[in-house]
């Protein structure tokens, strides 16, 4: 197999009564016919990917030229006596095309990359950037479900629990008694579907109560 360089010739040993297969790149084909020096002691025939040189008796040596589709290249044919070294089939490898094929397979990479890292953050698998979200919460009580962190994006409540066996029950705390909110579980995190100045977190007997840090808002106030 040679490396493809439109600069370089290739040197292709052959033998008389025996064929060389040339084999050019998948998708690829000549554009005309191959011009060859001795077209009188040499044989050229297939297409456009495919092609078959044969010489018709040893110590020959000439030129060919193939044109594609894609590219130019430059061959030096000999033909040695039967029994000598000879090649049954020559192929390329081209490095423009695998360094095009490396790039794209890079960026795909990137984008996947990119594409889970955005989903992970959705799904607040990283920390949060403390200039996009509302922190100004505060909890009361000594369960070991207190939260770590409480805070809002303008539209939902996020509450990051530590690690604990059981996860308490969240209620929204709207005059002076709990009732039932929508939210969800992610991760570490308790989602809850709107945006709560008090809430109740409560398992059993265990409870720990969560409220906005706003001017005027306490446990003893709706």
């Amino acid at each position: 197999m040679f490396t493809y360089s439109p600069d370089a010739v290739f040197r292709i040993l052959t033998t008389p009564g025996t064929v060389t297969h040339l084999e050019l790149e998948a998708g690829e084909g000549v554009v005309e016919l191959p011009a060859i020096g001795d077209s009188i002691q040499w044989r050229v025939s297939g297409g456009p990917r495919n092609l078959y040189i044969k010489p018709l008796r040893p110590s020959l040596a000439t030129t060919l030229t193939v044109v594609t589709d894609k590219r130019t290249y430059q061959f030096d044919l000999r033909s040695g006596e039967p029994g000598a070294k000879r090649f049954q089939k020559v192929s390329f490898h081209y490095p423009e095309v695998e360094a095009a094929l490396t790039l794209k397979e890079r960026d795909k990479v990137e984008s996947v990359e990119t594409e889970r890292a955005r989903l992970k953050s959705q799904e607040l698998g990283g920390a949060p950037d403390p200039t996009a979200y509302d922190f100004a919460y505060e909890s009361e009580g000594d369960a070991p479900f207190k939260p770590l962190t409480v805070f809002n994006d303008g539209k939902q409540t996020f509450l990051r629990l530590p690690s604990v066996q059981d996860q308490p029950g969240v209620f929204l705390y709207e005059d002076d008694k709990p009732s039932l909110v929508n939210y969800v579980v992610k991760g570490d995190y308790i989602v809850v579907d709107r945006l709560a100045k008090k809430l109740l977190l409560k398992l059993g007997k265990r409870e720990v109560r969560v409220s906005r840090k706003t001017s005027g808002w306490h446990w003893g106030s709706n």
